[in-house]
């Protein structure tokens, strides 16, 4: 008997926490650019109050109301022991769930294209996550985020400090944007040969991305590539018309208002451009389909000159181009299965591989003070892309010996300074420059000292920006700095 009592006097002595762990308490606090504007909460159907507010909740899923004086919104919320606060923003309609967990989270995005109302396409951190709006993001790891969305006529974009989960409404992107404004983008153009937009892909081909995106917008299809082409449509059926002339039909279905939708498997077997022709069999678009390009030494890319701390995978792997200088690029030329393709013409620069695969190019950086590069091969003209998705980064330089000498340079103010001789100071492991020898190169932060009513700095103290690099060697400092990849 003493050991039955004994056990029940332990029990007693041990908290009942179950009783506590299946709920917590959590703020629920509402923020908006209208100071007078409140959010009443109900959850589960129940209002509870209006924010700011704590409540206590159980574990799991719940559905929360908010309304404000714009608008209202319900979602699904899950509660669990790491979730700290729920904030609404009663303008754009965005619930912030914040956490103590590191993740990963979800980004849910909802709304529509406010010209066609047929989506967005989505691009998580410049990278295409093959979604279109109303969706969700998962597996998204805490820290700062962006959000891009490619639409028919504006390309709106939000920067997020993901701290939970996210419910995103498109008004939360934009406050300012079409929906105040109705334009019917199908008339962008002005030339009726060209009409706009009477085809959107889901993903790809890549097409009509307006305004800065068109510079470095490529079809995104490979020789050789098969995909499902989906997408929308205002047409009954159209064609793509390969670069033989061989025809291949798209039929469509009911979508939604005007809009019909399409599904269909192609095989780009065609390199070339490829043409997009109407129910009339009439042109209205294009996109071209090209081989992959691999670069090999001693061809240069932009992340082994400027690192990768700032750049897209893409801007990374873009050709580096030296400005008035010949470049010498080397490419292997491959076909969707990374197959090389051999003694082919590459369809650019008059060009063609040899037996491995291989295309030699002599690239020539034109040297101007335009902040977009360009180059010229074999007489063609160049910009941002180089060739199919491999994009091409010109950079500038100036290549100082350690007396203070220009040994060489692309920028033009400091051409004609050729033989003057720059006054270089040392102290200990600093090196100082005068400051407006090297402004051309948007360099900020370092050390900096006033010598003879002359402010310097040193060079070996600054840490460069993504788009500039020093280089500091035994004989020489050298400074080079990327030109714009997008006008």
């Amino acid at each position: 008997m003493k050991k039955i009592i004994a056990i029940l006097l332990i029990l007693s002595l041990i908290p009942l926490e179950g009783c506590f762990t299946n709920s917590k308490s959590i703020k629920i606090e509402s923020t908006s650019e209208y100071v007078s504007d409140i959010a009443r909460v109900s959850i589960d159907g129940v209002e509870v109050g209006t924010a700011p507010l704590t409540y206590r909740i159980s574990y799991g899923k719940h559905n929360f109301t908010f309304k404000g004086q714009f608008e209202s919104n319900e979602k699904e919320i899950n509660i669990d022991r790491y979730t700290e606060s729920i904030i609404y923003d009663t303008y754009t309609t965005t619930i912030a769930v914040t956490s103590k967990s590191n993740g990963p989270f979800s980004i849910n995005i909802e709304g529509k294209d406010l010209y066609c109302d047929i989506g967005y396409t989505v691009y998580l951190d410049d990278t295409f996550t093959g979604k279109t709006i109303p969706c969700t993001l998962t597996g998204v790891s805490r820290g700062t985020h962006k959000i891009s969305l490619t639409g028919l006529g504006d390309n709106p974009q939000v920067s997020l400090d993901v701290k939970g989960d996210l419910f995103l409404n498109m008004r939360g992107f934009n406050p300012t944007n079409a929906e105040d404004h109705p334009v019917d983008i199908r008339y962008y153009r002005h030339d009726e040969s060209f009409s706009a937009y009477r085809v959107i892909f889901d993903r790809l081909p890549v097409i009509d991305i307006c305004c800065s995106p068109a510079a470095i917008a490529y079809s995104g299809v490979f020789v050789g590539d098969k995909i499902i082409v989906t997408g929308k449509t205002t047409l009954k059926e159209f064609y793509f018309q390969y670069p033989s002339g061989k025809l291949v039909i798209f039929g469509t279905k009911p979508f939604k208002n005007e809009w019909r939708e399409f599904s269909k498997e192609v095989l780009f077997d065609e390199m070339g451009e490829y043409k997009m022709l109407d129910e009339g069999k009439k042109q209205f678009d294009q996109f071209e389909v090209l081989y992959k390009a691999v670069t090999l030494p001693p061809t240069k890319t932009v992340s082994e000159i400027f690192g990768v701390q700032a750049y897209s995978a893409r801007i990374s792997d873009a050709v580096a181009i030296e400005a008035g200088k010949e470049n010498i690029v080397k490419l292997l030329i491959v076909d969707a299965d990374r197959n090389p393709i051999r003694n082919k013409p590459i369809g650019a620069y008059n060009a063609g591989t040899d037996d491995r695969g291989i295309v030699v190019l002599k690239v020539s950086g034109r040297e101007d003070a335009d902040p977009i590069g360009s180059f010229i091969v074999n007489g063609k003209e160049g910009g941002v892309i180089f060739y199919g998705d491999l994009l091409a980064g010109v950079y500038d330089y100036t290549i100082f010996d350690r007396d203070g000498h220009i040994l060489s340079t692309s920028m033009q103010f400091l051409k004609f300074q050729s033989n003057v001789k720059f006054d270089i100071r040392y102290e200990g492991d600093d090196i100082y420059m005068p400051f407006g020898v090297i402004s051309g190169f948007d360099l900020k932060g370092g050390k900096t000292k006033v010598f003879d009513n002359q402010t310097y700095v040193a060079v070996n103290t600054i840490v460069p920006a993504s788009d500039t690099a020093i280089i500091i060697t035994d004989e020489t400092i050298e400074f080079y700095k990327l030109k714009g990849m997008v006008p």
